[in-house]
């Protein structure tokens, strides 16, 4: 079956961040599978196979060319969108994935598919200064503004606050200064760190924030123009912190603009408690034949 490349998370049926979906009938090794993602444009690669047993969950290996991932907002939105056009008959609304970190509910509603998040694991503060430094940011963090949080779904996200639109816009993560000072605030924990950056200004009246999300530990990809675990862990710093009510109102996140793809994740609290994050998921336009 040929390969299913999405975009997930698009903007206006734009942008959004590229996961190719591979359904497989056998399991494949974890080094087949990072040397056939090194061949796809998408950074990242759903293996995805069918239900062990009537009625279980479709099982799901996302991996990079270099890793693997445990939870992936976007390819775990890709894969339920593959999984239910042909895996599962009838196409059904909602759509469990056994993932690396345990499985993930998903379902469609009215054109935008939602996940319920893993459990999200809210960590240290860290001091803003030396976080500021590290995206190139000058001068003190505004005055009232919470401290960086690193948060975790699977990998380690540090949730830092910027000041408006134009301090977003001018970070630039100095990768080899955010390891070193992430190595010596939680050591081996910050290994394979992202920084999500984000700010309460934006380009649209009809969202809420913006938001960067930065990869110092890859290679490969420096910015990532859209990413569901990330959003899932902003959730759960401003759940804590009062920011995200219980129910009902939906906090739309602009991302990827500075990237050329712009994105647009949707983030509330879930309908039984937890962390839900949202988007649309398309086809990627084809490429010149």
């Amino acid at each position: 079956m040929a390969d299913l490349v999405l975009d997930v998370f698009t903007c206006d049926g734009a942008g959004g961040n590229p996961v190719t979906v591979r359904t497989l009938d056998e399991p494949l090794e974890p080094g087949p599978m990072m040397a056939e993602a090194a061949g796809h444009e998408s950074r990242e690669t759903a293996f995805l196979l069918p239900p062990a047993t009537a009625g279980g969950p479709c099982r799901v290996e996302v991996v990079t060319a270099r890793r693997q991932i445990p939870f992936s907002g976007h390819a775990a939105l890709g894969a339920a969108r593959a999984a239910r056009e042909r895996l599962l008959p009838g196409g059904p609304d909602e759509v469990v994935l056994a993932m690396a970190l345990g499985d993930v509910d998903l379902r469609f509603e009215d054109g935008t598919a939602w996940l319920t998040a893993p459990t999200i694991e809210l960590g240290s503060d860290w001091p803003a200064p030396e976080v500021r430094a590290t995206l190139g940011l000058r001068g003190p963090a505004p005055a009232g503004q919470e401290p960086p949080r690193l948060a975790g779904a699977g990998l380690p996200i540090l949730v830092v606050p910027v000041g408006g639109l134009e301090e977003l816009h001018a970070c630039h993560l100095d990768a080899a200064a955010f390891r070193a000072f992430g190595v010596r605030m939680v050591r081996h924990k910050a290994l394979h760190a992202r920084v999500y950056a984000f700010c309460r200004e934006t380009r649209s009246a009809d969202n809420h924030l913006s938001a960067r999300l930065f990869l110092p530990a890859e290679e490969e990809a420096l910015e990532d123009p859209a990413s569901g675990g990330a959003a899932a862990c902003l959730g759960a710093c401003l759940a804590v912190r009062g920011g995200l009510e219980p129910a009902g109102r939906e906090i739309r996140i602009e991302q990827g603009f500075e990237m050329g793809r712009p994105s647009l994740l949707r983030l509330r609290a879930g309908r039984h408690g937890g962390i839900e994050v949202g988007g649309e998921v398309r086809p990627a336009p084809a490429g010149p034949a």
